[in-house]
């Protein structure tokens, strides 16, 4: 299936443009209710757990955010949980799927045999069952929602001026499905998790967001963005553990003048290159004590080095992630909203505080689970 992903320059390019509008500024203000709308959903429910792995609610929370913004039809994975455990195995399947086919695609037919099993095809399928289903519902309903999916189904071509083919509108959505759920959550989980290990941090964030807010409802996106202590811890958790950790290659292209050159050394045309985030954001030349949570390294004025031109959690240059904003509004709301309402507290805290917090790189972040206790302010 066809996506932005997977696609060489030239058609990225045209493809980009499908995506662009729909993460405007503009438009991502008007779909503030709905995210808004899921994150009360993920409060409450968690609320009534009283226990709960916040990393995979928080994975339900994205999944809900994006299949109703990319599909029209929430999968309501947050309030059924065998739905969740479905979606969740299934999700992380099907980003197996795309890093591979977009990544991957050298590799000998019998190593894709092994790793394209039928037990594995229909789980991964099941995403793309329920992502299909709900498309044509809403193409039927032509529904006039501000949504991701509506600014996708009224792109045109730029060479012809026609609409989109099924299949390509499919493999957009799914994308952003699949790479917006699983990034979002892990940059969640990762933050979530430093500040239960740091309560100075986290007692410092909830006095910003109750001194500027006097209720959750007059919680917005708006307001938020002005607050450099939300900002800074949101910044911190990408640097410490970026969702994309490892490597995300790029081909060197033919032009003028030639060959590239990177620190003396010639890469001729061809040749895959990259920089592994983790390493990047770790390097003590670029961040002091680099392997600490300290969200005050971002603050205005620090004395702490943090070079930014090494932050990168995101990427550089035209294949940069397009979904930055709407990636920074989840969390903002997300994180705004959960310390304002709630109180968190690890389930076995001197079990993680011995453990830590690893991930293992399989391109996205594999996140651990995170078990939480939760009641209400």
């Amino acid at each position: 299936m066809p996506s932005s992903f997977t696609t060489n320059d030239k058609i990225y390019r045209q493809k980009k443009q499908i995506l662009s509008a729909a993460f405007a500024p503009r438009k991502l203000e008007a779909m503030e209710p709905l995210i808004r709308l899921h994150i009360d959903t993920f409060c409450e429910t968690i609320a009534a757990a009283g226990k709960t792995d916040i990393a995979a609610m928080l994975g339900a929370l994205s999944i809900d955010v994006l299949s109703d913004l990319c599909f029209g039809k929430c999968f309501d994975t947050l309030k059924n949980e065998p739905e969740r455990d479905r979606i969740l195995e299934a999700m992380e399947k099907a980003v197996e799927l795309v890093i591979r086919e977009g990544t991957m695609h050298k590799w000998p037919r019998a190593v894709w045999k092994v790793l394209h099993s039928k037990e594995k095809m229909i789980k991964r399928g099941y995403v793309y069952q329920r992502a299909a289903g709900a498309m044509m519902e809403q193409m039927n309903r032509k529904s006039e929602r501000e949504d991701f999916f509506t600014n996708i189904l009224q792109a045109r071509r730029p060479d012809n001026g026609q609409p989109y083919e099924m299949p390509e509108l499919m493999g957009e959505s799914i994308l952003l499905l699949v790479a917006g759920s699983d990034t979002t959550s892990t940059a969640l989980t990762v933050i979530i998790w430093h500040l239960l290990a740091n309560p100075k941090t986290m007692e410092k964030l909830t006095a910003e967001i109750r001194a500027n807010f006097d209720s959750a409802d007059a919680i917005k996106y708006q307001a938020l963005q002005g607050l450099p202590y939300l900002h800074a811890v949101i910044e911190e958790g990408l640097r410490i553990c970026p969702p994309n950790p490892g490597l995300i290659p790029r081909v060197v292209v033919d032009r003028a003048p030639g060959h590239l050159a990177i620190d003396g050394r010639i890469f001729p045309p061809g040749t895959e290159i990259g920089v592994c985030n983790f390493s990047l954001h770790h390097n003590p030349l670029y961040f002091d004590d680099p392997d600490s949570f300290i969200p005050e390294r971002w603050m205005p004025n620090s004395d702490i080095k943090c070079d930014k031109a090494a932050f990168a959690p995101f990427s550089y240059g035209p294949r940069s992630c397009l979904g930055r904003n709407m990636a920074y509004m989840e969390m903002s709301l997300t994180l705004a909203l959960l310390v304002f309402r709630l109180k968190l507290s690890f389930g076995n805290h001197e079990k993680e505080m011995l453990a830590g917090f690893d991930v293992d790189d399989a391109f996205v972040a594999i996140k651990p689970s995170v078990p939480v206790n939760v009641t209400k302010v």
